[in-house]
């Protein structure tokens, strides 16, 4: 997603999000996992939603809803054992939540 110009970022971020939610939609129902990959498109789309939300407020709730996400992808991956989902989810959205676990109204002050 790195680009040379915050234009350029913000169109790749929102094309992101257009594929992810076209995944999202094709993998609901799809299979017995599809419901765990449409969940991780979901939480992909709060996660990048959050580079482009421009108040505090905005990009704290989008953290949350992708923790849910994210929660819900692998509790839906675990219980298929579907062990590579798990783990290229968790790879992939583990640091959202840790960084929501830390992200306090405080941290709004002092950033």
């Amino acid at each position: 997603m790195q680009a040379n110009e915050q234009t350029e970022f913000r169109d790749r971020i929102q094309h992101a999000i257009e594929g992810y939610e076209r995944a999202s939609q094709d993998y609901r129902g799809l299979s017995f996992c599809g419901d765990g990959l449409s969940a991780r498109c979901q939480a992909m789309i709060r996660h990048l939603g959050f580079w482009l939300a421009p108040e505090f407020e905005q990009r704290r709730e989008l953290l949350e809803e992708c923790c849910a996400f994210t929660n819900e992808a692998l509790e839906l991956f675990d219980r298929f054992k579907e062990n590579l989902e798990f783990g290229s989810t968790y790879n992939v959205l583990a640091w959202p939540a840790m960084f929501a676990a830390t992200w306090t109204r405080s941290f709004k002050r002092e950033s």
